[in-house]
């Protein structure tokens, strides 16, 4: 479970910092190790890649002016402690197993405009109150 969460919320990232999950993702029986070690390899981004941020309850819009949408990476949750928030988050790096998935609506169209919500990318897992952000990474093929 750990290695799938930190590959869900740091691939395809330039920058990524596991700084407060939540203790109970690392709890493994008695054991009282308070760190993780993970091994990563960094991948050149594809030429023309965009990134769009959009917060949580706003309207999101991906757009290609020739070709076609094609999603790189797609994240729904909190991958920063500010981001779309005032208030520096208690529990960052977390996010919706199925954003990624869910982001397949976008797929192959020249304009994707929805809400960013629960209820278009996902249930947020391990995640405070604060509002939740989309990430996500795409080109124009």
């Amino acid at each position: 479970m750990l290695e799938s969460w930190a590959k869900r919320v740091c691939n395809n990232l330039e920058h990524c910092i596991l700084s407060k999950p939540n203790i109970y993702m690392f709890t493994c029986g008695d054991s009282t190790d308070e760190y993780i070690q993970y091994a990563y390899e960094c991948n050149d981004r594809l030429e023309g890649e965009r990134t769009l941020i959009t917060c949580e309850d706003e309207q999101a819009e991906l757009s290609c002016e020739t070709g076609n949408i094609h999603i790189v990476k797609a994240g729904f949750g909190r991958f920063n402690d500010t981001i779309c928030s005032d208030v520096v988050s208690t529990q960052t790096f977390c996010n919706s197993p199925t954003a990624a998935e869910k982001m397949a609506m976008c797929e192959g169209e020249t304009l994707c405009s929805f809400q960013v919500n629960s209820d278009n990318l996902g249930i947020t897992e391990y995640c405070d109150t604060l509002p939740k952000y989309l990430l996500v990474d795409y080109v124009c093929q």
